[in-house]
């Protein structure tokens, strides 16, 4: 029993057969009312696929990247010590920057990539679940960079 209010998105119970095609977006609890925002009609990740986090600082990402683009990620060092030789460094045998990610497909960008404002852009990558161990450390030292690859199949 719930007032009527245009500004509002319920979805009404008469609604609930069109609701196979979708998923939950949010966390949903018991008794609460249901609003469209909280539902998405995007299917989940393919089975071998995993979303990695990355917070790419100015230089790490080109201007312009969007979700859907496709990109590759290398592991960088950085201009102070150059890369590899510290310690739990992991999978790659150090010394040069290192393909990470052949192809990725950006899921999210959060705040503009314009190169304007500085600090860092929040990015969600899908990957194979088996490069997310490598992807995720360089991640986490800052240590990664990403290239969007052409969509073009003729370049």
């Amino acid at each position: 029993m719930v007032a009527e209010d245009s500004g509002v998105d319920y979805v009404k119970w008469e609604q609930w057969k069109a609701l196979s095609n979708y998923r939950a977006a949010a966390d949903l609890t018991k008794g609460s009312l249901l609003v469209g925002s909280m539902l998405t009609d995007k299917k989940g990740l393919p089975e071998g696929k995993v979303v990695v986090g990355l917070s790419l600082k100015d230089g790490q990402y080109p201007r312009g990247l969007k979700a859907g683009d496709v990109v590759a990620a290398y592991r960088v060092g950085d201009a102070k010590g150059g890369s590899g030789g510290s310690s739990g460094d992991g999978g790659d045998s150090g010394g040069g920057d290192a393909l990470l990610v052949r192809s990725a497909t950006v899921d999210t960008v959060t705040g503009t990539n314009d190169g304007i404002g500085g600090g860092d852009l929040p990015v969600a990558v899908v990957v194979n679940q088996d490069e997310a161990p490598a992807l995720t450390q360089a991640a986490a030292n800052g240590a990664v960079s990403v290239v969007r690859l052409s969509t073009n199949s003729g370049t």
